[in-house]
């Protein structure tokens, strides 16, 4: 399903009056929420010079990983992409924003997106104390528009 969303931007000048700044336009061309406490990528450990992968990394990339080639696009999407990320977690535990994206970059190399190097454009927020229910990960994979020039949000 392919749709066109306007984002504008705002500049408000010293005068304190509200202007439009010219209008970026993108193009939605994925957008999918996967169910369930997002997980942060582990650091490796080393075994004879050699690193090895956490178990619960194998794990939760798999997850990620089956779910995008279960509803993401038949082929992967290629180009220059924007990916807006939002993880919503059931507790405060803390956990860095940048571990939470590469695994999700990770796991979609091959189902969403070619190779993450595409990505050109990201956003990530990391939402806390949400209902046990409501825990999950949203991603929007973007395109800008031929001509477009400007802020993704």
């Amino acid at each position: 399903m392919r749709s066109n969303r306007r984002l504008a931007r705002s500049q408000t000048p010293v005068s304190g009056k509200r202007t439009t700044a010219t209008e970026v336009e993108w193009e939605v061309l994925w957008a999918g929420t996967i169910p369930g406490e997002p997980r942060p990528k582990g650091r490796p450990q080393w075994a004879r010079g050699r690193p090895i992968t956490p178990a619960h990394t194998r794990e939760e990339t798999k997850r990620v990983r089956e779910y995008l080639e279960w509803t993401g696009p038949r082929e992967p999407l290629a180009g220059d992409l924007a990916v807006i990320l939002r993880y919503r977690r059931t507790n405060r535990t803390v956990v860095d924003i940048d571990n939470l994206v590469k695994l999700t970059l990770d796991a979609a190399n091959g189902v969403l997106w070619e190779d993450d190097a595409q990505i050109t454009r990201l956003d990530a927020e990391k939402i806390l104390d949400v209902g046990e229910h409501d825990a999950s990960t949203s991603i929007r994979v973007l395109r800008r528009t031929a001509g477009a020039a400007g802020r993704l949000l």
